[in-house]
């Protein structure tokens, strides 16, 4: 039976991109004299993140698990951890919605910075790093349609089907593809933040 082959430069980035947004909000944590509502958001984010990471990760276990299933040929158990990867990917999503808005209320904190240059340095990394979760949310909205083809796919063994999901796999590459080249402004911006401090 043919099945399913997943790129692993897709799944290890994937956990990579995870791990930049928990770094990117921790990163906030090193300056004592950052004003308090800042350091509030700044510490929520941080939380958020680490769900975030965890999720991810759960997820793209149970994605190899999959991949091994469907090698095997063992159908309903491979559909049923599809299942699962789905419920844990919808809350990766949720969960990258309640750190935009943590990122929105590290911008409006920035009023409180009394240096003008340090509001913009950290102005323009939560910019980017909001532009980063748009793109996060948008990759779990993207996992969700490959997971959706790799259950049909398994399900009717169709060489149609796997072509699809192939396909839908190579959408996925290229958001995460985008989301390290935002992750890599990030960090090159909050190099600039930490120097500041």
């Amino acid at each position: 039976m043919p099945y399913i082959h997943f790129s692993k430069r897709t799944w290890i980035s994937g956990g990579v991109l995870a791990l930049l947004i928990l770094v990117g909000a921790v990163v906030f944590s090193r300056s004592a004299t950052l004003p308090p509502a800042f350091t509030d958001a700044r510490s929520h984010a941080a939380s958020v993140s680490k769900k975030i990471v965890e999720l991810t990760t759960a997820t793209h276990e149970k994605i190899t698990t999959i991949h091994g299933l469907d090698e095997q040929g063992n159908v309903n158990r491979a559909r049923a951890v599809v299942r699962d990867a789905r419920a844990l990917n919808q809350e990766a999503y949720q969960n990258a919605f309640t750190l935009s808005q943590d990122l929105q209320a590290l911008a409006q904190s920035l009023g409180q910075i009394s240096s003008q240059y340090d509001q913009r340095v950290v102005y323009e990394a939560v910019a980017v790093e909001l532009s980063l979760v748009s793109e996060f949310i948008v990759y779990t909205r993207d996992l969700n349609g490959f997971l959706e083809r790799v259950d049909q796919a398994i399900e009717t063994n169709t060489t149609q089907d796997r072509r699809a999901v192939e396909d839908s796999l190579a959408r996925v590459n290229e958001k995460v593809n985008r989301i390290n080249q935002l992750n890599q402004e990030f960090l090159s911006k909050m190099k600039i933040f930490d120097k500041a401090f």
